[in-house]
């Protein structure tokens, strides 16, 4: 093991230190645990003298148990061996006391991880090594007066009575062989309880969802989640749920919370009654009863679309476009409608269960196109959007990512850009523009969820605009008032593309008499929200942002209008 990575401390405690490896009559009376271990870098087992024919065997030796943890108070012991087999054991059981065993100052080297905390690790390590190290002992104490029996390789052990963690403690002797004895501890936990399970969604029982999500968590491992639905429609049984995330207790390195979904359980108009049924590891089953109640006549609030992409004014390059964004309401229906010279399309949207919505190929007809997003509820609510997107004559292609590689936090993403004199961005990162047109933008985030989104977005190089070279303390950071002037042309136009503005920004806009446009601000120039729409009857238009330190670092884009 290296002392770079990380590792899985019981599992490795389990494997190399729980044993003593020796002559019978060298088995240590009153064990100095700590004894056995060499601090440095890693974790260093430092056996007795007797342990080192170790390498050189001539016999295997290992305990195993038919589960870790059992609801019975019996648990079947198999020991695996070499062809050398055993002459004889002894088996003793013993309870783990954890508090009776004090963590040592001086603590093991453990390979550092800078997202845990350093010092509870090494505590941790030390606590479970100090409980381990100590079971054996008491094992090997217990075992002193306790009778030989022949070797066999699997039979039952009865744990006694009550709950909690047990250390069985097998001891063996050969008769001939390099070594003469061994002795090995694993533990099992005695678990009569059903888990305890708490539901955090839905948090209402009356509601006008259709479809809910069902979410809670335990605190102990679930082997298995599963549902029944009785409602008006008859009965939906033995469904499945599903464990979506676990946590790791840093103190005992152990698996605790368990946090768990039942995906798109179906309501019926009425009362639903759902028998949810949680299984642990050791075969306990809590049932808890839930009841929602569907209903529209209480519903009077329409769902909430907020569009992401396009926005208002934007110019999008292409034959079609995919609007996406998210519903407050994911059982709503969502359609988009496009229009433009006398002609209409509508498509169908999709809505993923978190609410984010796509409105996939939806086709550019003209250079102005009118786009309508409709979404409504089960309860038969409406709210819309309307905007306009413009198409551009530019050209703008993204080469297809290998599948394989959107399950990564960062890739690689090339394409190619015509006219070949503009600034690439691929979702928030700037791309290398060959002369050509070719882009390549590196360690690009595909997103969060189950969906990968590349956003891309070409940007004249400035022409006509006037940004004055600014001090700044940070890379691609400024600290002090852009001031830009322009002329507004007929297409779109990043006023700052390569100078953030952190604190006031000021523009200086000529070419305006009787033009409409849009300004627009962006903090990563992919998502990009209208500040203010303007008929000017002047030649110039001027404006000042004094908040944009309150809203952070921001680029700024004016979008003329037919």
């Amino acid at each position: 093991m290296g002392s770079g990575g990380d590792m899985n401390a019981s599992q490795f405690l389990m494997a190399v230190l729980v044993m003593v490896i020796g002559p019978a009559h060298r088995a240590p009376a009153q064990t100095n645990w700590s004894s056995y271990l060499q601090p440095g870098p890693g974790i260093l087992p430092r056996l007795p003298a007797s342990g080192a024919a170790v390498a050189k065997r001539d016999h295997i030796f290992a305990v195993n148990l038919s589960d870790d943890r059992i609801a019975s108070n019996a648990v079947v012991v198999k020991i695996l061996t070499g062809e050398v087999k055993p002459n004889r054991i002894k088996v003793t059981v013993t309870r783990f006391e954890p508090d009776e065993v004090e963590t040592p100052g001086n603590f093991l080297h453990l390979p550092l991880n800078p997202n845990k905390d350093y010092e509870e690790r090494r505590k941790a390590v030390w606590t479970r090594l100090n409980r381990l190290g100590a079971q054996l002992e008491r094992g090997m104490q217990a075992s002193a007066n306790a009778p030989w029996m022949p070797f066999t390789p699997e039979f039952l052990v009865d744990l006694g009575p009550g709950e909690g963690e047990r250390g069985v403690t097998v001891a063996a002797e050969w008769d001939t062989g390099s070594i003469p004895f061994e002795a090995q501890t694993v533990s099992v936990r005695v678990d009569c309880t059903p888990p305890t399970i708490i539901i955090t969604n839905p948090t209402e029982i009356v509601t006008s969802q259709p479809i809910i999500q069902i979410q809670g968590y335990s605190g102990e491992p679930l082997a298995s989640v599963r549902y029944d639905v009785r409602n008006a429609t008859g009965d939906q049984l033995n469904q499945e749920g599903y464990v979506t995330h676990q946590s790791v207790d840093p103190i005992s390195v152990q698996i605790t919370t368990n946090f768990f979904e039942c995906v798109d359980v179906d309501l019926a108009l009425g009362t639903n009654t759902i028998l949810l049924r949680c299984e642990d590891r050791a075969g306990n089953v809590r049932t808890n009863t839930l009841t929602y109640v569907l209903g529209f006549d209480f519903d009077k609030t329409p769902p909430v679309i907020s569009l992401v992409w396009p926005q208002h004014g934007r110019q999008v390059a292409g034959t079609n476009f995919t609007p996406r964004g998210r519903l407050d309401d994911p059982t709503a229906r969502l359609v988009g409608e496009v229009s433009a010279n006398g002609k209409t399309v509508v498509v169908e949207g999709l809505v993923e269960r978190d609410g984010k919505f796509w409105v996939e190929h939806m086709p550019l007809l003209a250079r102005s196109n009118f786009l309508m997003l409709l979404a409504t509820d089960a309860a038969g609510n409406e709210s819309r959007t309307n905007l306009v997107v413009l198409k551009s004559d530019d050209v703008v292609i993204i080469d297809p990512v290998p599948t394989e590689q959107l399950w990564k936090t960062a890739v690689t993403v090339t394409g190619r850009v015509s006219p070949p004199n503009q600034d690439v961005w691929v979702n928030g990162v700037q791309a290398v523009v060959e002369p050509e047109g070719t882009w390549r933008a590196n360690g690009v985030n595909p997103g969060e969820g189950g969906t990968a989104v590349f956003s891309v977005t070409a940007i004249p190089k400035p022409s006509g605009a006037s940004i004055p070279a600014i001090a700044s303390n940070k890379v691609g950071r400024s600290d002090e008032l852009i001031s830009v002037q322009a002329n507004l042309g007929t297409n779109s136009m990043t006023l700052n593309a390569t100078q953030p503005a952190c604190q006031a920004f000021r523009l200086r806009l000529s070419g305006t008499t009787g033009r409409q446009f849009i300004l627009l601000a962006s903090t990563n120039l992919t998502d990009w929200i209208p500040i203010l729409t303007n008929l000017n009857e002047g030649p110039t238009f001027e404006y000042e942002d004094q908040n944009a330190m309150g809203f952070g670092c921001r680029f700024f884009r004016v979008v003329p209008l037919p």
